[in-house]
């Protein structure tokens, strides 16, 4: 506990010092947001498509590894969230305990991120449980497996094959009693609410996700078996799950997003049933093609834009299965998670999939490591932006043929109800379209949309035509501002490349 104390006055003192150069004039002021339909929208109620990042530390104390260095090349490169990775064993190191210097640690990181105009999504990144098996999360007074074999194995196949992996998650889900007589679901329960709690009021969260990858359990081998198009058996558990924890959350911090996500299977095509009908929640996904885990596996593996659209056209039904979910829930959208290589192709395919249908999201990942196996050092190059976190994010430091992929034109906030966008990276064209009545109010022309056009791909400046509106900004500004023209019903803005 000293070391930690010590490495949290450190982060602490060093995030609070930093100063903050000329970045892009991102609004600061969008929380507390709000959802419509498939929409998040911020005060003003306007939809915020946001592109980001994912920022996960695996490893004890689980602090933050992002500097304010990378909080200011991520702004410049126009990412307006993280995806923030905290663990449920470092919030609650002993049963009822609360370690109040971690927590401060993760709000002095959103804050230092809000000072960008970056929001912080707070994720509980629970993966395999726990570290017995490969994985984080759960703290061990919270693992029970009832002395089923445990078959330690690579990270990936726990999930796939371990049945003491399935056994804690089970008696998870049935609210095993910890040490204390409390079940440890509860322990979880109020875990993240006390969480929720302590970022009450600060502005610079997007929300709160439930839990990173949620797994079923027991009955595993079944829903793998049978259901690829839905498990109810396995879902019921999430289902309740999620409605507990909700209630948690919303009853000490009534405004907050809550963001939930499918069972982990769902990663690579199986369908979820499981849902969340609530206010202001948002379902979010991660959809990866099956060869990455191949990868994980140490097993053959093939880049996804090598298997002759195999994985592209199974990415494309996935967005698309998650997005129609949420359309038919009511629930907004978001795909938290995607990416993790550096198949430039792929990422591209990914990326503009999700233009077309219209989704904020989040990359994996800033940097990337895993426990270290055989022949492996546990650092994944190939998923991150960013190759050595301890050096200047500059240069050959960064992947910059990803950053030319990733960071692309994209409306920031649309004060109305977006009708679609594309930017071609052949031409760097770049349209958006929109209603001007918006999803949750009345139209008000005085609200401006906002557009980001990045540098990276307007060297030179650009060239705007707005039909049904005007340019509200300066030229060549990289965050573009339209003001809707009154009376009219749509705005169309288009972005060409200067020469």
């Amino acid at each position: 506990m000293l070391i930690r104390s010590i490495l949290i006055a450190s982060l602490l003192a060093f995030q609070a010092h930093a100063s903050t150069p000329s970045l892009p004039d991102f609004a600061k002021d969008l929380a507390p947001f709000d959802t419509a339909g498939r929409w998040i929208l911020d005060r003003h109620g306007r939809v915020v498509i946001s592109h980001g990042l994912n920022s996960t530390n695996k490893f004890e104390p689980y602090l933050s590894i992002l500097r304010p260095e990378d909080a200011d090349t991520m702004a410049r490169e126009g990412f307006t969230n993280v995806r923030l990775g905290i663990q449920w064993s470092a919030v609650e190191p002993h049963p009822g305990q609360y370690d109040e210097a971690y927590v401060d640690a993760v709000v002095q990181t959103i804050r230092m991120l809000a000072d960008r105009g970056i929001y912080t999504l707070v994720v509980s990144m629970m993966a395999n449980y726990t570290e017995q098996f490969e994985g984080h999360g759960a703290p061990e007074w919270a693992v029970f497996t009832d002395n089923v074999p445990d078959t330690v194995n690579n990270n990936y196949a726990n999930a796939l094959s371990n049945r003491a992996l399935w056994r804690a998650y089970e008696n998870f889900w049935k609210d095993r009693p910890a040490p204390d007589g409390i079940g440890i679901q509860e322990h979880y329960t109020r875990a993240m609410a006390h969480v929720a709690s302590r970022l009450k009021g600060e502005s610079g969260v997007l929300g709160l996700d439930l839990m990173n990858e949620p797994q079923w359990g027991d009955i595993t081998p079944v829903c793998m078996a049978f259901g690829f198009f839905g498990c109810a058996a396995g879902d019921t558990n999430i289902t309740a799950f999620n409605n507990r924890l909700e209630k948690a959350i919303h009853a000490v911090d009534p405004q907050r997003l809550v963001f939930f996500e499918p069972a982990y299977l769902s990663d690579v095509g199986y369908a979820s049933v499981a849902t969340l009908k609530a206010p202001r929640t948002v379902y979010s996904f991660h959809p990866y093609c099956p060869t990455m885990i191949m990868r994980q596996l140490g097993l053959p593996y093939l880049a996804p834009s090598q298997t002759l659209g195999g994985c592209q056209g199974l990415e494309s039904y996935m967005m698309n299965i998650h997005v129609n979910k949420a359309l038919r829930e009511g629930n907004a959208v978001m795909m938290n998670e995607f990416g993790a290589t550096e198949d430039i192709k792929d990422i591209s395919h990914m990326v503009t999939t999700a233009d077309k249908l219209m989704l904020p999201w989040t990359h994996w990942a800033w940097w990337a490591k895993d426990k270290p196996g055989t022949n492996d050092d546990g650092i994944r190059r190939w998923e991150g932006v960013i190759y050595d976190p301890t050096l200047p994010p500059s240069g050959d430091n960064l992947a910059q043929g990803k950053l030319d992929v990733l960071v692309r034109p994209h409306p920031l906030a649309v004060s109305g109800t977006p009708t679609g966008w594309s930017f071609d990276p052949s031409t760097r064209a770049f349209s958006l379209s929109y209603q001007t009545a918006r999803p949750k109010a009345t139209a008000n022309p005085a609200l401006l949309t906002e557009v980001f056009v990045p540098p990276r791909q307007y060297p030179n400046g650009y060239t705007v035509k707005i039909t049904g509106g005007t340019q509200a900004s300066a030229a060549d500004a990289s965050v573009l501002r339209v003001r809707a023209m009154m009376g009219v019903r749509a705005v169309k803005v288009s972005i060409t490349p200067k020469r």
